[in-house]
C-alpha cells in the first residue's frame, strides 16, 4: 500500500508539472525533461509512471475537463432558481483571461485534441455534457414557467456551449480582443432573447 500511493503520488506531482508549464508556455512547448525537473524527477523515471509523453497529456486533459464541468455541474444541482442558475453557469463557462490557468489549459489541449483521436473524443464528451447541464437548467426554467423558450432546449443549449467555445479562445489569447464582462454581457443577451427574460437586468437588480 505505501508503494501504491507513493506512484499515485508522484503520477500526481508530474501531473500538476505538466498543467502548470502547458498552460503558462503552451503545450507545444513542453518536453518530458520540463515535466520531469520541475516534478523533481529525470525524464526515465517519469516513463515509470507514465509510457510517453502523450500518455500525461492525455491525463492532464482528462483531470481538467473532469474539473471544468464538475465545477458547473454544482452550479446546475443546487437549490436557487432557473435563471440564477443560468447566469452563474454563463459567468463559471468563461475563463476569467490569460491569466486563468485551466481556461488556458483546456484551450491548449484543444490543439492536443486536433491529432489525438482519444482526445478528440474527450472534447466531444465536454461538449455533450456541457450542452445536458445547459438543457437541464433550461427545460427547469420552462416548466416552472419562468422561461419562454424561443426553440428547442438542446439548441439553445448548443449554441451557448458554441458561443463560450469562441469567447473562451478571445479571453484566453495573449492579446485580449474583449473582457470577459463583455463575453458575459454577449451570452446573457442571447440566453435572454432565448428564455424570454432579460439577464442583463436581473443581474442589475441584483448588484
Amino acid at each position: 500500500m505505501t508503494k501504491l500511493r507513493s506512484a499515485e503520488q508522484r503520477r500526481r506531482e508530474l501531473l500538476d508539472a505538466a498543467e502548470e508549464l502547458i498552460a503558462d508556455q503552451g503545450i507545444h512547448q513542453v518536453k518530458l525533461r520540463d515535466i520531469a525537473g520541475k516534478a523533481g524527477m529525470t525524464p526515465n523515471a517519469a516513463l515509470y509512471y507514465f509510457e510517453t509523453l502523450e500518455a500525461i497529456f492525455e491525463d492532464v486533459l482528462a483531470r481538467s475537463l473532469t474539473r471544468y464541468c464538475d465545477d458547473r455541474q454544482l452550479i446546475a444541482d443546487g437549490a436557487e432558481p432557473p435563471a440564477v442558475k443560468l447566469r452563474k453557469l454563463i459567468s463559471a463557462g468563461l475563463p476569467g483571461g490569460p491569466e486563468d490557468r485551466l481556461g488556458r489549459l483546456i484551450y491548449e489541449m484543444g490543439s492536443f485534441a486536433r491529432t489525438d483521436a482519444a482526445s478528440a473524443a474527450r472534447y466531444i464528451t465536454l461538449f455533450e455534457r456541457q450542452v445536458a447541464i445547459y438543457m437541464g437548467v433550461l427545460e427547469a426554467g420552462a416548466a416552472r414557467g419562468d422561461f419562454r423558450l424561443g426553440g428547442p432546449a438542446r439548441e439553445i443549449a448548443r449554441s451557448l456551449v458554441v458561443m463560450e467555445d469562441g469567447l473562451g479562445l478571445a479571453l484566453t489569447n495573449k492579446v485580449q480582443t474583449l473582457r470577459k464582462e463583455e463575453a458575459v454581457a454577449l451570452l446573457e443577451t442571447y440566453a435572454g432573447t432565448m428564455t424570454g427574460l432579460s439577464l442583463r437586468e436581473e443581474n442589475e437588480n441584483d448588484a
